[in-house]
């Protein structure tokens, strides 16, 4: 949503390792550096729809950007972890309401995505709020139901395509997709209905599946009004009651619904300030915490914690060859797969040995 040239959508690629192969796929034209191991100057033109290839080592960046057109759906694979960050540098919701504001957030890879997700409303915000849904897979079917209206059924044909929608102030949502997919909650601009308060902004919505325990986040001191808004599942763990700075809350929770009309789960959003710890009250539960805040002409928000655990069993783990005898493999690559293959006719003895920390080894014979 731009309305200048001097506006851009923006992707930022960060290399967290060395001889990182990165593939990109716009969905709009871009120009990004033919080879970012070099300082020539030389750009490359490249078509929505066709794919680029570059390098990327540890720490190093690389920002994709265009004019007047959204980047959603734009496809990276890498063959390396990769840190992958979408917003805008002045983005304008809706576009004709001239209140620019950047956004960004961390955008977690397709093998974190999931199928089931609750949307808290922006408290305080008059004019409600903006949702986008990008879909992982062709033909992904997603169901949205917010309050108790009629549910909502929409079809993404193709991996990358979006659908947007707004819902009022104070409805919470549930979202139900048939393959992986990503979501995202907006702010609108000030001059949007707005109470006078709160301009853009963007947040990553997690789904059920990367809920966690216990989060701990805190009020931004320039802006006048704080919030949060704690989403927990409805299953055999929930009891009304959340831990609030280790304390017992049971605060007037609002019922949301999946879309057969059954409870998905419960939100409850409030003001605060300072630091504060929010814990599920059973050790097994649960739960997605949202922070967000407004002043005149500004606003911020992101998702207080998620974890990033695979559940796409359809996403395949490239293959490794074996060709020294040790490797390290830093903090944040999430999944390790080792294979051991026998060859037929030959007796071998293999040792795989995990060293988890100084003081702790887990050893592994075939």
């Amino acid at each position: 949503d731009v309305l200048s040239l001097t506006r851009f959508s923006q992707v930022l690629l960060v290399g967290c390792r060395n001889n990182t192969i990165v593939t990109i796929t716009p969905t709009r034209n871009i120009s990004i550096p033919e080879n970012p191991q070099l300082s020539d100057g030389i750009y490359l033109n490249i078509s929505a729809g066709d794919s680029h290839t570059v390098i990327l080592h540890e720490l190093q960046s690389l920002l994709i950007s265009t004019p007047y057109f959204d980047l959603s759906g734009t496809k990276i694979v890498s063959n390396h972890p990769l840190t992958v960050v979408g917003g805008h540098d002045c983005v304008q919701i809706p576009t004709e309401y001239d209140d620019c504001d950047p956004i960004s957030t961390q955008i977690p890879p397709t093998v974190n995505w999931g199928k089931s997700f609750l949307l808290p409303p922006l408290t305080s915000r008059t004019n409600g709020q903006r949702y986008k849904i990008i879909a992982s897979e062709n033909n992904t079917i997603a169901e949205i139901k917010c309050g108790t209206n009629l549910a909502e059924i929409t079809v993404l044909s193709n991996d990358g395509d979006i659908h947007q929608f707004d819902t009022n102030s104070d409805e919470y949502c549930t979202v139900l997709t048939s393959n992986p997919s990503y979501v995202a909650e907006y702010g609108f601009g000030h001059g949007y209905l707005s109470d006078g308060y709160g301009d853009p902004l963007l947040m990553t919505i997690p789904p059920l599946d990367q809920y966690i325990h216990s989060v701990t986040f805190s009020s931004f001191v320039t802006m006048l009004k704080n919030y949060y808004s704690i989403l927990v599942p409805n299953d055999q763990y929930f009891n009304q009651t959340y831990l609030y700075n280790g304390f017992p809350f049971t605060p007037t929770w609002t019922t949301i619904y999946y879309p057969n009309g059954s409870i998905a789960g419960y939100g409850y959003s409030t003001e605060f300030k300072g630091t504060v710890t929010i814990s599920h009250n059973n050790v097994n539960g649960q739960i997605a915490v949202i922070v967000y805040g407004f002043m005149p002409y500004g606003g911020y928000g992101y998702i207080a914690g998620m974890k990033l655990t695979p559940i796409n069993s359809d996403v395949h783990l490239s293959e490794i060859s074996f060709t020294k005898k040790e490797y390290y493999v830093g903090e944040g690559d999430g999944v390790i797969v080792v294979a051991l293959e026998r060859y037929e006719g030959i007796t071998m003895s293999v040792s795989v040995i995990i060293k988890i920390s100084s003081s702790k080894v887990a050893t592994a014979s075939k």
